[in-house]
């Protein structure tokens, strides 16, 4: 659900679009905004700067597209605006998935390794091999060595 106020900020910018682009808009749409708009919340609409530098919320913006896109906008511009909304679904998608798939079993698999070769050297049995010299000292030392 929207805020309030979102509703204040678009009925303020549909009321600086043409005549021609605004009487496309359902009244049902309208009367709704004009519904759950806030009273006390005032906005107010620079015709100097476009919609872009518009200190509005996102949720104004989008809202905004939405209702360009659906009452307003020919069919051209339809598809340049879903076009551009796939690129940028495209383009978050790809953020996602570079954040979360990478980092997050390369992690993993460093743990698991880590895990194994901990549980490795633990289950280890070290076994000391003697080299050929230091048989030789103990056949000589148990040859001297008197028997009880």
């Amino acid at each position: 659900m929207l805020k309030s106020n979102v509703y204040n900020e678009i009925l303020e910018i549909l009321k600086y679009i043409p005549s021609y682009d605004f009487e496309k808009i359902p009244e049902t749409v309208l009367e709704d905004f004009r519904k759950k708009k806030e009273e006390c919340y005032d906005f107010s609409f620079d015709l100097d700067k476009p919609l872009e530098q518009q200190e509005i919320s996102r949720d104004t913006y989008i809202l905004f597209v939405s209702i360009y896109k659906n009452y307003i906008a020919n069919e051209y511009e339809k598809n340049k605006i879903n076009e551009m909304l796939r690129l940028n679904e495209l383009a978050k998608s790809k953020k996602s998935e570079i954040k979360y798939s990478q980092n997050v079993f390369k992690k993993r698999e460093k743990i698991n390794k880590k895990i194994t070769n901990e549980v490795l050297e633990e289950k280890m049995i070290i076994v000391y091999k003697k080299d050929f010299w230091n048989k030789i000292i103990e056949k000589i030392k148990r040859l001297f060595v008197r028997k009880k």
